[in-house]
């Protein structure tokens, strides 16, 4: 059986701490295992079987506002979509939340069955209204909800509808603990009681400090340690100093094993305000410590077998803990009773029990989606709307991934450890239809926009006229600027483009303007082929403005264009500035642009209205006409705004490239930049003019 596991990370944590263990389990078991995380990073703060297969896919990034945060997430839908169809699992396994939403729609019609599973009640866990409601919405799509107590369960399936099981956390311990189990009570001067946990609010160690002052000075040989590191760390010790607890408290942070510090306490406190399924409480208990904790929600109450094992205090009753506190302090005789039957828990949540209940479900699931595969080939059909249903082993058409028409795209995932290597460098089958959209643009085109190309060209090259000149347009689109050089009065000019629509629209415009002209050719080439680039002849000018990038191998589309330059010649150029993570983001918006009918509207809509909206903030912050934002870009280089933005949210391919790059790449070949027009630190095209200062340096 082939199990994928998705989590965001493999640090430390609850949910971490139990995929691990989970993981190895399975590995055990003979079960294939892979496990996808959304960092960077390989290392694990837990320990993992080495068959568990492992891969990061580098897709934690800050979002700076929601336009980022809603592009980051398409991509790393995309992204996770790709793993899990290279992972070829039996079922895939996701933990919490966030996560299980992007899961969810990442294996949206891949046939291939879906667990969610959430590690804390949603009542108190805030994920945020937005997330919220994805999570009703898409819920509705996996296979099962597991939750850890019934409570949180019953929760859910409130709000969700969705099948749901309840599957505990398995408990286990190193086997030198359980040795040890019955020696720490024999030790004399054990007097430390212990908390673990993240440093955050809803672990309430605030509370706890509290409670701990109010009885301190009664026990002045018991001291308090805390294990686990967080946000509220500095405050927590801000708080112990003020309560005057100084060398009380001892905050130990972040630990790989928390069994040796547990095994030296007297006694284990658990103070949250909301919980999921404690591991904290559960691992002490395994250590045979007694335990105090808040009877919160949810987790204590189905661990804690009160008054047995352990005392359940009343949800952030701070003088109700001290009291507890205070009583087992004072009574050693309470807390062997309690410790007593404490590691009786290693029976009630052993791992082989809560492997066969994950077993179990995987069992019907399967079993469920076998039955429903025959039933569909019985019909002869599939339900109107829905692909095909995969079961355990059988892949997919990639037409039945992407829909009617579209094409499958293999792209390279960054890999930390093999997961079949099966990574590929090949450039994706897709293309935006540049042409068709500057057939759009030649219904706006006029004497106007015109007049501003030539002023363009002319700003650049430092010219008022190409008199005397040979001009080539390398990727002629709309023929604007292949237009604008015969009016500066170009002795001779070629226009050339890959797409054939482009071409057309190329020779509309000399129909237009300069029918009868004989030094106007105009054909279709690619800028990727050097012989036909060393075909065409020198000339004086070369221009390409926001072309080559578009080409899917731009550097050697800017080896190419330097061929035709003539000495001394100019060659002007536009390349997409490099800014990194932003501009990776924007390359997956304008593949899934291109690759997908369904994913336009939603991306235009979306997007188009950020930048609409944006850009009325800005003018009424500055008390300006917001037309006159639009009236403004229309005289620059003579481009319609709508045009441009279509374009700019579907060019794919799609490179981009950092100034210095380019510089030194032009200067081996003899050429010396003259001219710089920057994109001013954004996501636009650097302008670049060149001239042929000699014969290339370097090949």
């Amino acid at each position: 059986m082939r199990i994928t596991l998705v989590i965001s990370t493999l640090g430390y944590g609850g949910a971490e701490r139990v995929m691990s263990a989970l993981a190895s389990s399975w590995a055990t078991q003979g079960k294939e295992v892979a496990i996808l995380t959304f960092d960077h990073s390989d290392a694990a703060a837990y320990p993992i079987h080495p068959a568990v297969k492992r891969r990061s896919l580098g897709l934690l990034a800050p979002s700076g506002h929601f336009v980022m945060g809603l592009l980051h997430n398409i991509w790393r839908i995309r992204v996770l979509r790709l793993a899990i169809r290279q992972s070829q699992p039996d079922v895939v396994v996701s933990f919490v939340d966030r996560t299980n939403i992007l899961a969810l729609l990442a294996t949206r019609r891949l046939g291939i069955p879906v667990i969610v599973s959430e590690r804390a009640d949603p009542f108190f866990y805030d994920i945020g209204w937005l997330w919220k409601r994805l999570r009703r919405l898409v819920y509705r799509y996996a296979d099962a909800l597991v939750c850890q107590t019934n409570s949180a369960l019953a929760r859910f399936q409130a709000t969700i509808k969705v099948k749901g099981r309840v599957i505990p956390n398995p408990v286990a311990v190193p086997p030198w603990v359980v040795e040890r189990i019955n020696q720490q009570y024999r030790q004399s001067g054990n007097f430390v009681v212990t908390a673990m946990g993240r440093l955050a609010p809803e672990k309430g160690f605030d509370k706890l400090l509290l409670a701990f002052s109010r009885i301190s000075h009664r026990h002045p040989n018991w001291l308090l340690t805390v294990i686990g590191d967080g946000p509220l760390r500095k405050e927590l010790e801000a708080q112990a100093e003020a309560l005057e607890l100084g060398g009380r408290v001892r905050f130990v942070g972040e630990v790989s094993e928390p069994f040796t510090d547990l095994c030296a306490s007297a006694l284990f406190v658990l103070s949250s305000r909301f919980e999921g399924f404690p591991n904290a409480l559960c691992e002490a208990m395994a250590c045979g410590l007694p335990v105090v904790s808040f009877d919160c929600p949810s987790g204590p109450a189905d661990i804690i077998r009160d008054g047995v094992d352990g005392i359940l205090v009343p949800p952030g009753d701070v003088a109700e803990l001290a009291a507890v506190l205070d009583r087992l302090m004072s009574d050693p005789g309470e807390r062997a009773r309690l410790a007593r039957h404490a590691p009786e828990i290693l029976t009630r949540f052993s791992p082989e029990k809560i492997l066969s209940l994950w077993q179990q479900l995987f069992d019907d699931i399967l079993c469920e989606n076998s039955n429903r595969a025959k039933s569909e080939a019985c019909l002869g059909e599939t339900v109107p709307g829905q692909q095909p249903h995969k079961t355990a082993g059988q892949s997919l058409n990639p037409a039945q991934v992407w829909g009617r028409g579209e094409k499958s795209v293999t792209m390279p995932i960054a890999s930390t450890e093999t997961m079949d290597n099966t990574s590929t460098a090949a450039q994706p089958d897709v293309r935006f239809s540049f042409g068709k959209n500057w057939q759009r643009f030649l219904k706006v085109l006029n004497e106007d926009r015109i007049v501003e190309a030539e002023k363009s060209l002319s700003s650049m090259l430092g010219v008022h006229d190409l008199r005397g000149k040979s001009f080539v347009d390398i990727g002629s689109g709309s023929g604007l600027f292949s237009l604008a050089a015969m009016r500066m009065g170009a002795d001779r000019v070629r226009s050339f483009d890959y797409d054939p629509h482009s071409v057309a629209c190329t020779q509309e415009l000399k129909r237009r303007y300069f029918s009868d002209a004989n030094n106007w050719s105009i054909e279709q080439g690619s800028a990727l082929d050097p012989e036909f680039l060393s075909r065409l002849g020198q000339f004086d000018v070369v221009y390409s403005w926001g072309v080559l990038h578009h080409t899917g191998n731009m550097w050697q589309a800017l080896k190419n264009v330097a061929l035709p330059v003539a000495l001394k010649g100019t060659l002007f150029i536009a390349l997409y500035n490099d800014q990194g993570f932003y501009s990776r983001r924007w390359r997956t918006v304008k593949r899934l642009y291109s690759q997908s009918v369904v994913c336009r509207l939603p991306i235009i809509v979306t997007l188009g209205s950020y930048f609409a909206v944006r850009g009325l903030l800005v003018d009424a912050i500055l008390l300006k006409n917001p037309l006159d934002r639009y009236q403004k870009y229309n005289k620059s280089r003579g481009m319609s705004y709508f045009t441009d933005l279509l374009d700019w949210l579907g060019g794919y391919p799609f490179e981009v490239a950092k100034p210095e790059d380019v510089f030194d790449f032009f200067r081996t070949k003899g050429f010396e930049l003259v001219r710089l027009k920057t994109a001013g630190g954004g996501l636009g095209n650097n302008e670049f003019v060149f001239v042929k200062c000699q014969e290339s340096i370097s090949k």
